[in-house]
C-alpha cells in the first residue's frame, strides 16, 4: 500500500512537471511545459486541471486506509483527513490559498472518497457515532482557527514564475504535410463546405508564397497541424484564431474581426503561417526575438 501511495504521488508530480511547471514546487526550476495532446481540448483540460488532484486525493485515501489498518488513526482523525481536499478548495474560494476554486474539483474529490469508502469502509456507522460525540470539540477548534486566519492581513506568498522563452527554428524540409482543421466560434451555415474550400484555399495560398513547400496531408501523418477558428463581430466582419502544431512545438496568433471577405482573411492567415515556417517563431519571449 505504501508503494501505491508513492506511485500515485509520483504520477501527480510527473504530470505537473510536464504540463503545469508553474506551481510553487518547481518555482526554482526552469521546466518547459510540454505540448503533447494540447490540440485536444478535453485531454488538455484533464491533464492540466484535474489529473494530479485525483492522484493526490487517491493517495490521501490510501493513507487513511493504511493508518486505519495500523490502528493509528481514530475515526475523528479520519474524518479530518478526508475533509482536507474540500478544505483546500474552501481556502482557495476565500483567497486564503493561491489557486482557483472549482466545483468540478469538489465533485471529483467526492467521487474518489466515495469509491474508497465503498471499497475499504473507511468510515462505518459506529465510527460516525464516535465522531458525533466529539463534533462540538472539533467544531470549536475549526471556528477559532478560522477566526485566527481571517484576522491576518492578506498577502501574496509567491508569484507565478513567468513561462520560459521558447524559440523554434524554421522548418527547412519540403514538402511540409499540412492538416487544416477549420471551425467557427459561431454557427456556420455550411461548415463542411467551408472546411473543404478553406483548407484548399489556404494550401494554395501557402504555395503561392513558397512554391512546392506545402502539401495537403491526405491519408498520411501530417508534419503541421493547423487549427483555425473563425470568429465574427456579428456585423459581417470576420477574424480568426490560429494555432499550429509541429512535433516539437507550436505557434499561435489572432487576426482581429475586421475582414469583410473570407478570401482576404485566408490570404493573411497563410502569409502569417508561412512567415513562421520560413523564419521560425518565439513563445513567451520579449520582442524582438530571433529564433
Amino acid at each position: 500500500m505504501l508503494v501505491s501511495i508513492f506511485v500515485l504521488l509520483l504520477l501527480g508530480v510527473a504530470n505537473y512537471t510536464l504540463f503545469r511547471p508553474d506551481i510553487l514546487l518547481f518555482y526554482r526550476f526552469s521546466f518547459t511545459p510540454h505540448h503533447y495532446f494540447t490540440h485536444l481540448h478535453f485531454v488538455r483540460l484533464f491533464l492540466t486541471g484535474y489529473f494530479s488532484d485525483i492522484t493526490w486525493c487517491a493517495a490521501l485515501c490510501l493513507s487513511v486506509v493504511l493508518l486505519k489498518e495500523l490502528q493509528s488513526l481514530p475515526p475523528a482523525g479520519r474524518m479530518v483527513m478526508l475533509s482536507l481536499p474540500f478544505l483546500t478548495e474552501v481556502a482557495q474560494y476565500f483567497h486564503l490559498l493561491q489557486g482557483t476554486f472549482d466545483w468540478y474539483d469538489i465533485l471529483l474529490y467526492a467521487i474518489v472518497i466515495l469509491l474508497f469508502g465503498l471499497l475499504f469502509s473507511i468510515l462505518t456507522l459506529a465510527d460516525m457515532k464516535k465522531i458525533k460525540s466529539s463534533f462540538f470539540s472539533y467544531a470549536t477548534f475549526i471556528l477559532f482557527f478560522a477566526m485566527a486566519i481571517a484576522s491576518v492581513a492578506p498577502r501574496t506568498t509567491y508569484q507565478n514564475k513567468p513561462l520560459p522563452c521558447v524559440t523554434h527554428k524554421p522548418l527547412y524540409y519540403s514538402p511540409i504535410l499540412v492538416q487544416v482543421n477549420l471551425s467557427g466560434s459561431y454557427t456556420m451555415k455550411d461548415l463542411q463546405g467551408a472546411q473543404r474550400t478553406g483548407q484548399t484555399y489556404i494550401i494554395d495560398e501557402l504555395n503561392v508564397l513558397n512554391a512546392y513547400k506545402y502539401k495537403l496531408a491526405d491519408g498520411v501523418t501530417p508534419n503541421l497541424n493547423l487549427y483555425i477558428t473563425v470568429n465574427t463581430d456579428n456585423y459581417e466582419h470576420y477574424g480568426a484564431s490560429v494555432t499550429g502544431y509541429v512535433f516539437d512545438g507550436n505557434f499561435n496568433f489572432t487576426l482581429p474581426a475586421s475582414y469583410v471577405t473570407s478570401e482576404k482573411l485566408f490570404e493573411d492567415i497563410a502569409e502569417k503561417i508561412n512567415s513562421y515556417i520560413v523564419g521560425g517563431w518565439c513563445n513567451n519571449c520579449p520582442s524582438p526575438c530571433t529564433p
